[in-house]
């Protein structure tokens, strides 16, 4: 097991346990590994502030929290660490660091990025994590993702990354703001859906999947953001659990929730948890009824049909969010592309891999599929039967005036009379 695996197992069983036994359980586990105590404990402080903190929204890059002078970023002298970059404003702090906009210049150009800055009490866990997300935006390069530019170590010891600066709103924000159509949304979902089949084919888990890590820019644009805790599927680093400070509650899925090892099938769920209050502007679950009920009902309780939210929410839709949403992975999608699939064939009215099939269903889809065409024959043939019916009815009215009308009689005619006479027979 390695030092890492033995941190996460040792926050798992800890976070389980009533404040008052957790230190018995340390004293118990990290006999003689002072070191390990501290890295499990930093894990379990930053997972109570985290789990105290009501923005579960809002991502690492848009928590914008106000800077107070004692923060521990405060003493950080940007200007000094990146010589090149004018730091423009804080706009977001977290737990673990603090992102800046910053502003690039020289050569002739000018570039708006985003810093992240590790603060400098950050070790162990928090230094592994950043570590790896730093990994893993190197592998990336999509249109709907915040693309890496630089990353490195400040003077002073400070993990960064140098990102690009995404103009936006959250994809929650923008929804509201905007006012689109069922067609639009599902536009706009595949987009998303788009980011996280790309990552996933590169061996990536993002297991963050919510509308504050999304953010749409004005032209309509989605990016992908925050990856502080997704996890590498090659085997190249370790395979993780999932603890309290490590997902958000609403859009986690049962086996996030359960601190289970998680995969894109945990993925496919958030999508589906995303696309669901995209559609009818509600979360699957009750989200006020507190950590253990929310927990329980992820677990547990089917979510509320969405035509129950919405009734004129198309019942294809409903049927591939209900398919996104089972609380057994193997019979969710097996992939984000099978999701996208599903839904374009929606949109095409196709019928759906995620309803029943009949043939009753597959009929009423190609006739809505060709319902112009159908419309068209429709009419023509309306119009033979009518052309033919107002034939029928001229043709008898004729009739009937022909039978109505008095018969020719000799009297009234003014014919001369032929009298026929018989030749005389000549005398014998």
């Amino acid at each position: 097991m390695t030092r890492f695996e033995q941190i996460e197992r040792l926050f798992e069983q800890a976070s389980a346990l009533p404040p008052d036994e957790c230190a018995a359980f340390l004293d118990a586990h990290t006999t003689g590994d002072p070191a390990l105590r501290a890295e499990t404990e930093e894990l379990l402080r930053a997972s109570a502030a985290a789990n105290a903190n009501p923005a579960w929204e809002h991502g690492a890059l848009l928590n914008v929290t106000p800077a107070p002078d004692s923060a521990p970023h405060a003493a950080f002298d940007g200007p000094r660490a990146f010589a090149q970059y004018r730091i423009l404003e804080t706009i977001g702090l977290g737990v673990m660091g603090a992102v800046y906009r910053a502003l690039r210049t020289g050569e002739n150009m000018e570039q708006v990025v985003a810093i992240k800055v590790l603060h400098a009490r950050a070790t162990g866990t928090a230094a592994w994590r950043f570590e790896q997300e730093r990994r893993i935006l190197a592998r990336l390069d999509h249109p709907n993702i915040a693309r890496l530019l630089d990353g490195g170590t400040t003077p002073d010891g400070r993990l960064f990354l140098i990102m690009d600066y995404v103009d936006g709103v959250t994809l929650t924000k923008y929804l509201a703001n905007a006012n689109l159509t069922i067609a639009q949304r599902t536009e706009l979902f595949l987009a998303i859906c788009s980011a996280v089949s790309y990552i996933h084919r590169n061996l990536i888990a993002h297991r963050d999947i919510k509308p504050g890590n999304i953010v749409v820019t004005p032209e309509g644009t989605p990016k992908l953001l925050d990856f502080g805790i997704a996890t590498l599927l090659d085997g190249s680093g370790p395979r993780t659990l999932t603890g309290n400070a490590a997902l958000t509650p609403e859009y986690a899925s049962p086996e996030q929730v359960q601190g289970e090892p998680t995969g894109p099938a945990s993925d496919i769920y958030s999508l589906g948890v995303v696309f669901y209050q995209m559609l009818t502007g509600h979360l699957p679950y009750n989200p006020k009824s507190g950590p253990v009920g929310l927990a329980n009902a992820i677990i547990q309780t089917p979510p509320v049909a969405p035509r129950a939210r919405v009734a004129s929410l198309p019942a294809d839709l409903e049927y591939i969010l209900l398919k996104a949403l089972r609380k057994e992975p193997a019979r969710r999608y097996e992939t984000v592309e099978q999701l996208s699939a599903d839904i374009e064939r929606f949109r095409k009215s196709f019928p759906v891999s995620a309803r029943p099939d009949s043939l009753a269903y597959r009929l009423s889809r190609a006739l809505y599929r060709n319902r112009i065409q159908v419309a068209a024959a429709t009419l023509v043939v309306a119009a033979i039967v009518g052309g033919f019916a107002i034939a029928l009815r001229e043709s008898n009215r004729r009739f009937a005036e022909i039978r109505k009308s008095p018969r020719s009689s000799p009297a009234n005619s003014t014919t001369p009379s032929m009298t026929w006479v018989a030749p005389s027979r000549p005398a014998a």
